[in-house]
């Protein structure tokens, strides 16, 4: 997530510097979750590197990891072979397909608040161009919508605003 450690950790794009939903900090994975589970999809397999699987089985219950690398910093992983990554992944995603009827789809939260917070006050001017959002303060903006899809879509329109 952004401001979080991993490898390249960010939220869809390296302008913000803090990316929550809810007031609690989200990366991808949680926004895609989101998506999934506001299509009564449940998440079953996340693979990435160690801060990525950590934070996904923590967040979501039943879920299965592929640990594929290891963070050494921002820009520095130990990583497995390809071809040993492939067949964990593969191993992994055929026990996730034979157990999906555990699976359980998770709560989608009525509103969902989406909190970003970038690095360069230009980008933030751009954003609150965006229908809904206000500023929070010089560099965080904030809108509340009441969908998954909406919560992506608003997500899109800030990172291909980066005037970057």
């Amino acid at each position: 997530a952004a401001g979080e450690f991993g490898v390249l950790s960010h939220s869809f794009s390296m302008c913000f510097s803090r990316f929550r939903v809810n007031g609690v900090t989200a990366t991808e994975a949680d926004v895609n979750a989101l998506m999934a589970a506001g299509l009564g999809v449940p998440i079953g397999l996340v693979t990435g590197d160690d801060a990525t699987c950590r934070d996904a089985v923590g967040k979501h219950p039943g879920v299965r990891t592929v640990q594929v690398k290891r963070a050494e910093g921002f820009l520095a992983a130990t990583s497995l072979h390809p071809s040993v990554a492939r067949d964990r992944i593969r191993a992994a995603a055929a026990e996730t397909v034979a157990g999906v009827a555990d699976l359980v789809v998770a709560p989608v939260p009525e509103a969902l608040t989406l909190e970003v917070q970038v690095k360069q006050f230009h980008h933030l001017e751009q954003i609150l161009k965006i229908p809904g959002f206000t500023a929070l303060d010089a560099l965080t903006a904030q809108v509340t919508v009441g969908d998954p899809s909406t919560l992506f879509d608003m997500v899109a329109l800030c990172y291909q605003l980066d005037p970057e």
